[in-house]
């Protein structure tokens, strides 16, 4: 132990379990301890929100009300310290309510002993401290990593910027094309880091949110108006790590890119559909569609030398998922592959 006084507090309504508790702790600390009581549940919850002890003996019944009860209100205020639970008897149910609602540990009253409880109180405080000690670690990595992704999207803003400056030294059309699919690319991964660094959730993406704004960003690239060409998203609930949600969100730049630029040629008005959707256990499907004029007769996608579209087919080869392709009424890419690449 420290060598400051370990100060505990016994809640509890009968005098001579305190005075028990009492005589336990000075057979095994003598003054290396602290111990205060509170005979009632008020009192004792009022002495817990004061933040004056080390640990805090909580017997399962205050009178009419239970000693979880005052566990979880002071855990609900915001109380940090560990609580050990006593209880008259031992009880497999108890016990297991006792660890669902936070104690560090769960003692049968009859059967305590100096070193038991002495044990009980150290190890709790330092469990204790040690959680505390995981959860600011852990804190401080998740700002590192928001900080990280903040980065990298700013890193991946100046590629976009440097590709939107050499455009305006390019003549040639089709180089100029190729340099703004470039860019959309890069945007494209930019906007994930971007909703990482946004989120309170680093490990998953919302694909949903991400989803709208990709496609927003698309339009204007590509100078199209959503009042023609209407997009429908349903991508609701749909979230993804990382490592699947940046192939999904590059085949759908891709997809999408194709079909502004491609399927809506001579049309005033038309639409295209995104949507992402869990189909069985551990799978998802991908689906981008258009009513547009549809592909070229005779397209092999094995065998296509646009650049979009194999990376599309590398994509899903990355995702270990398949493709398939409805040519009828305009142009539907559906994709399934595993939530976990």
């Amino acid at each position: 132990m420290t060598s400051q006084p370990v100060r505990v507090l016994l809640i509890d309504d009968d005098e001579i379990d305190y005075m028990l508790t009492r005589r336990l702790m000075s057979g095994i600390w003598g003054d290396h301890y602290q111990l205060d009581w509170a005979p009632a549940y008020e009192a004792g919850l009022d002495a817990v929100m004061k933040n004056e002890h080390d640990i805090y003996l909580v017997d399962y019944r205050l009178g009419s009300q239970s000693g979880l009860d005052l566990m979880r209100e002071a855990m609900a205020r915001g109380c940090r310290m560990p609580f050990i639970l006593l209880t008259g008897q031992g009880d497999r149910e108890v016990d297991l309510e006792a660890m669902r609602a936070g104690a560090a540990d769960y003692l049968v009253k009859g059967e305590i002993t100096g070193p038991l409880l002495e044990r009980s109180i150290r190890y709790s405080i330092e469990r204790k401290r040690v959680e505390e000690q995981l959860k600011k670690s852990l804190a401080e990595k998740e700002v590192l990593l928001k900080e990280i992704h903040h980065r990298v999207k700013n890193n991946l803003q100046i590629i976009s910027s440097l590709l939107n400056l050499q455009s305006g030294y390019v003549r040639n059309a089709e180089a100029l094309s190729l340099l703004r699919e470039s860019q959309n690319r890069v945007k494209t991964m930019a906007l994930i880091h971007e909703s990482l660094y946004r989120t309170s959730d680093l490990a998953k993406i919302d694909l949903n949110e991400y989803l709208r704004d990709l496609i927003a960003s698309l339009f204007r690239s590509y100078g199209t108006s959503m009042a023609a060409i209407t997009a429908e998203i349903d991508a609701a609930g749909a979230l993804l790590a990382i490592d699947v949600a940046i192939p999904c969100a590059l085949i759908v730049n891709e997809l999408v890119s194709n079909a502004l630029k491609y399927a809506f040629q001579a049309r005033e008005s038309g639409s295209i559909r995104v949507g992402l959707k869990r189909i069985q256990a551990g799978w998802l499907q991908l689906v981008v569609s258009d009513d547009g004029v549809g592909l070229p007769a005779g397209l092999d996608l094995e065998t296509v030398e646009t650049l979009g579209l194999r990376l599309v087919m590398s994509l899903v080869s990355q995702l270990d998922g398949r493709l398939e392709i409805v040519r009828s009424g305009g142009t539907t890419f559906r994709i399934e592959f595993p939530e976990t690449a």
